[in-house]
Parts: C-alpha cells; sequence; structure tokens
C-alpha cells in the first residue's frame, strides 16, 4: 500500500514540505504540543496507580524522614551509595523539600512520558535532518508497559538515553567530538545513576551511529570498530562503578534465561495495563505499521538506527528475566527496540501525500491512547483511593502485614494494588511487609529482625486458594495462618480474603471495602 502511493507521489509536483512552507508534524509548535500532551493521563489522578511506585515512594519516605522519626527507625535503615538504580532517590531528595514527598513523586512521574516523546522526536530529528512523518508512530510507546508497571528509574533513565543519544549525533554531526567526549563522561555517570538500563542503552546505540558514521567515511570493518571502540571509551565510567557495586559482597543473580515463549508475550503485551482488546490492537497496529515501512522503506532506513535496533534487539533476546535480583529486565526493554525501529525508516521527499496520511495515523493512534489511558489510570486512581481509605484506622508507626492478592496465572490486568501497602509507610511512618530489601538493588535496610517470612517482597503477595503454586506468591488461607502468628498488630488484606473465616479468630475487623480488610489483633 505504501509502495503504490509512493509512487503515485513522485509523479505529483507536490512535495511533503522540504521545499516550501514546513509539514505540520516537523514545526516547533507540533512538537511542543505532542511532547506536552503526552503528560495528559498522569495529570490529575488523586492517586498515581503504578504497580511498583508506592514501593519506590515507601522507601523515599525512609530515605526523607528515618533520621527524625522514631517509628521508621524501629523498622528501617538507609545508607547513601552509588548503586545503578537511584534515579527517582536523587531527584526526590531536593524537590521534596519543595513541595513535599508525594507531590515531588507526582512531578517526575508526569514529566516522564513528556521526556520519552522529546527522546524520541529528538533522535528522529537528529537522524534524519528532520523529523519524519513515520516518527508520530512512536509516540504511544511512552506509555508502554514498563512504565504502566511503575518502573520509575528504569523509564526515566530511557527517556534520557533517548535525549542523550540525540545530543550525542548532533555533536557528531557537528564534528565536535572533543566537546562531546567532555560532556559524555559525566553525563553516562548520571544515566547509570538514574537507571543501568538506560545507560546500557545509550550505549548500544551511540556504538551503532559510531560504526555506521565511519563506514559511511569508507573504513574497513577493522579500523571501523576499532575507532568506534575509541570514540566509546568515555562511556566506560559506569563500568568502574559497578565493579566497586557488584564488589561490595553484593549478590549478582540471574534467573530464567532464553524463555522465548515469555519473550513472545511481552511483544503481545507491549501496552499491557487493564484492557486486553485495546491494548492487543495497539500492539498489533504497532508491529504492522514496522513490518510495512520495513518492507517498503527498507532502502531509507537510518543505517545507525537500524543497527541501534538490531542490537538492542539482540540484547532483548539474551536478557533473563531478572537480572540483579532485579525481574521483568527484558520486558522493560522492549518497547524502546521497538521505538528506535520504527525512527529509522523516513519517506522520500516526493511522498507527500503518503506522509501526511502516516501523520494523521499516528497522530490518532497517539490520541486514542492518551485517552484511554487517561479514563484507565482514573478509574484505577479512584479505586485505590477508596482502597487507602484504611489508613485513616491505622495509627503512626503501625506495624502492618499486608497481603495482597495476585493472579493465579499472568493475567492480563496488571496488579496495580499489589504494592499498596506501602502507604503505610508513606503516610503512616509504620511497617509494612512489601519493600524490596534486596542488597545493592536499592539504598533501604531492614533494622528490624522480627517479622521473619513477613519482611519484605514477595511475601505480601498471595492468591486464591485454587491457584496451582505461582512465581512468588503463595495460597491465601495458610499465608493468613502464618502471619496471624507473627508480631504484626495489624493485617490488611487487599482485594482478597480467605476461604476459612476461622483463620482471623482472635483478629478484629476495623474496616472494609469490598474484598479488602484491615483487622487488627484483639487485646
Amino acid at each position: 500500500m505504501f509502495h503504490a502511493k509512493i509512487e503515485r507521489d513522485a509523479a505529483r509536483p507536490v512535495s511533503d514540505g522540504a521545499l516550501d512552507a514546513p509539514a505540520w508534524w516537523r514545526t516547533r509548535a507540533a512538537a511542543l504540543l505532542l511532547i506536552l500532551a503526552a503528560a495528559i493521563p498522569v495529570l490529575f489522578l488523586p492517586v498515581l496507580p503504578f504497580v511498583d511506585l508506592p514501593g519506590h515512594v515507601g522507601r523515599y519516605r525512609i530515605e526523607l524522614d528515618v533520621a527524625s522519626s522514631a517509628d521508621l527507625q524501629r523498622f528501617f535503615s538507609f545508607h547513601w551509595t552509588v548503586i545503578g538504580n537511584m534515579g527517582g532517590d536523587l531527584l526526590v531528595y531536593p524537590l521534596a523539600k519543595l513541595f513535599g514527598l508525594e507531590a515531588a513523586v507526582r512531578l517526575i512521574v508526569i514529566a516522564i512520558p513528556p521526556l520519552t516523546v522529546a527522546g524520541f522526536l529528538a533522535v528522529a530529528k537528529q537522524a534524519h535532518g528532520r523529523i519524519p512523518a513515520t516518527a508520530l508512530l512512536t509516540l504511544p510507546l511512552a506509555y508502554s508497559q514498563p512504565f504502566n508497571w511503575g518502573f520509575i528509574n528504569y523509564t526515566l533513565s530511557m527517556a534520557l538515553a533517548f535525549l542523550a543519544f540525540a545530543l550525542w549525533l548532533h555533536l557528531g554531526a557537528q564534528q565536535r567530538f572533543r566537546l562531546r567526549s567532555a560532556l559524555f563522561v559525566p553525563l553516562c555517570a548520571a544515566l547509570y545513576m538514574a537507571h543501568a538500563g538506560g545507560w546500557t542503552a545509550f550505549c548500544v546505540m551511540a556504538f551503532a551511529s559510531e560504526v555506521m558514521r565511519h563506514r559511511a567515511a569508507g573504513s574497513r570493518w577493522t579500523s571501523t570498530l576499532a575507532a568506534s571502540v575509541r570514540q566509546c571509551l568515555v562511556f566506560t565510567l559506569p563500568i568502574a562503578m559497578m565493579i566497586i557495586w557488584r564488589g561490595n559482597g553484593i549478590q549478582t543473580t540471574f534467573a530464567d534465561w532464553f524463555g522465548l515463549k515469555v519473550k513472545l508475550f511481552w511483544l503481545v503485551t507491549l501496552y499491557r495495563y487493564n484492557s486486553e482488546a485495546f491494548e492487543t490492537a495497539c500492539a498489533a497496529l504497532t508491529f504492522g505499521a514496522l513490518g510495512l515501512l520495513a518492507v517498503r522503506l527498507r532502502k531509507s532506513f537510518s543505517p545507525s538506527l537500524t543497527l541501534g535496533a538490531g542490537l538492542l534487539c539482540a540484547m532483548f533476546l539474551i536478557l533473563p528475566w531478572k537480572v540483579f535480583g532485579s525481574a521483568y529486565a527484558d520486558m522493560r526493554l522492549i518497547p524502546y527496540v521497538v521505538a528506535l525501529a520504527l525512527l529509522a525508516p523516513k519517506l522520500p521527499n516526493n511522498a507527500g501525500r503518503t506522509a501526511r496520511e502516516i501523520a494523521l495515523v499516528g497522530l490518532a493512534f497517539y490520541a486514542a491512547v492518551l485517552g484511554v489511558r487517561t479514563v484507565s489510570f482514573a478509574h484505577a486512581s479512584r479505586e485505590q483511593e477508596r482502597e487507602l481509605a484504611a489508613l485513616s484506622d491505622i495509627p503512626l508507626g503501625a506495624d502492618v502485614t499486608i497481603l495482597a492478592k495476585q493472579d493465579c496465572s499472568e493475567h492480563w490486568n496488571i496488579p496495580v494494588n499489589a504494592h499498596l501497602g506501602s502507604y503505610v509507610i508513606i503516610r503512616r511512618d509504620g511497617f509494612s511487609n512489601d519493600q524490596w530489601l534486596t542488597p545493592g538493588i536499592n539504598l533501604l535496610g531492614l533494622r528490624d529482625k522480627v517479622h521473619g517470612g513477613f519482611a519484605q517482597d514477595p511475601s505480601e503477595m498471595v492468591t486464591p486458594n485454587r491457584c496451582p503454586i505461582v512465581r512468588y506468591a503463595t495460597r491465601i488461607d495458610p499465608t493468613v495462618a502464618a502471619a496471624t502468628r507473627g508480631p504484626s498488630t495489624y493485617l490488611w488484606l487487599i482485594d482478597i480474603r480467605p476461604d476459612d473465616p476461622r483463620l482471623l479468630n482472635g483478629w478484629q475487623q476495623v474496616w472494609r471495602y469490598q474484598d479488602s480488610a484491615l483487622y487488627r489483633r484483639a487485646a
């Protein structure tokens, strides 16, 4: 279809805007509007309904207040050190001083989709000299699965990685190599501290661009690779930082290599949140557009972006499910592989009508994703606000065991309430058992050693009794039986209750909403 249109357009004197007024999607005003529009779904939410986010905000509360809160000091410790996963931790520290913790987190989360869109558009402009109509097809990926899960440090670092890559391309095109080298030593260190994933992706993209730049100049492969490696040595400061980080007695954990069936699932669930039909259609549209562009425009793909996307795709295939104890490592990468691949093609200058049609399709797709995400986030946020009414019955400094429902299998809807219990830390300076305490993954430590098997994530994850044993989670009835023998004064069940109510003998129900309930140990 695109091929036939391009041939027809070539016979017309109409250009795509190269010789007269620029096409609307290439104007600065349009770019600014597209960037700002990315914030709409998260602007006015009473609660940010992303799975892991409450856990991160709980850690931020400890980071900010453990020195002054006797209640937090009973349970937690916090120690600053340089790790490759602290973007939000660093940003929230000054912002919370100005705006308060939850407002500061809101500002960070609101900024991530616009930064992501800005990164995509900036890379497209630097690679092609202008923003091609095909670049608009990448914009919905600002709300892909990693952001919807609340992987805040990762998605922030990937947005910054694309912006940094655009700067790398810009300085390379100007042949300002000394300035580029000087700038990217500290920039790579900052990217790494935001999240090691963003630094790694940037290194791959920048290396690919150097390879293709030297090849375009006529260099042989041996000299090309040698010169590219030399140019990229400025990226290596984080390697020393990583050696120090992983050398401090930190356990290096990798799990579930080469799960091709799961990797195919990550392709289908590219936009996954809570609407299987719509989100599957979005994935189909994205991959369908990429396939058509690859077939019809393969000769006009940017070599640098194509090689970069290929290398990132290889990395996606090689990556296991868990890296350094951090889950979903491979899933997090795939939206950015797809984005870079979609940024690679450019329509020829005489394809004006086709370019306008693709731009309108991209704009409509973007608007649809923003609209559906706005509605779905708003609904999930209101539900979480109702769940959080339980906090009014939890005193300051309370010791609370959280049990939150997980589905029996890899269900489509993301379990947005999985870490809702961390609001006990955020708003009540109490204890909840859903924090990540794996050394080297974050900066948090546990001072209170009495909680045993209910000390940290994933002890909060439970399934209905009918479920087989699934990854991480345990069945509700035996878990409630064990939790009631623990030291906590409160038990908060979120979206699930035990089949046998006798397990809660000796506990008083003090709050309830649908399948959620809060219990206090009877005196």
